[in-house]
């Protein structure tokens, strides 16, 4: 795309619509033109069926441009339109070249619903070379000075496990 003077705003997005009856449309997306060929790529997500915003009339849409500001001229060429897949947003920020050593995998906890969080032996943290955390070592001890041992929580002192 170009205009035919520099600093032209534009947007672009896709629609869809039955005058009176159903609309849709994306989010703009909002780029600034000079009067030299500039490239321009922009994604969209139409809603699929059974999810919120969904309506059969978006199998017809059209790509809508446009320009802000009386008098200003924009030239396109070379449109092309291409379905991919969508990822969510971790894949989407893998694709991109970011975190691509990290391990996603469950840690292997020794017993998560009795909080007991010690790692099991075979563990993939532990093979990335994580050091086990010294639970052991953590926490209330039994010392002269404190007022009662062992420490016993008051109902609602701690938060309950989430399963």
């Amino acid at each position: 795309m170009k205009a035919d003077r520099p600093g032209v705003a534009a947007a672009l997005m896709v629609q869809s619509y039955v005058a009176n009856v159903f609309f849709w449309a994306s989010r703009p997306h909002d780029m600034t033109l000079n009067g030299a060929w500039k490239p321009v790529e922009f994604a969209f997500r139409v809603p699929a069926a059974g999810e919120p915003g969904h309506h059969a009339q978006l199998e017809k849409a059209r790509v809508r441009i446009d320009v802000v500001g009386a008098g200003a001229g924009i030239f396109v060429d070379d449109v092309a339109l291409a379905e991919v897949e969508q990822l969510d947003g971790w894949a989407s920020w893998r694709a991109l070249g970011f975190d691509a050593d990290s391990v996603v995998a469950d840690p292997l906890f020794v017993d998560r619903d009795r909080d007991d969080f010690r790692l099991r032996p075979e563990s993939p943290a532990l093979k990335l070379g994580f050091q086990p955390i010294p639970f052991e070592k953590i926490g209330p001890y039994a010392d002269d000075l404190r007022a009662s041992w062992p420490i016993v929580e008051a109902e609602g002192a701690r938060e309950k496990p989430l399963r």
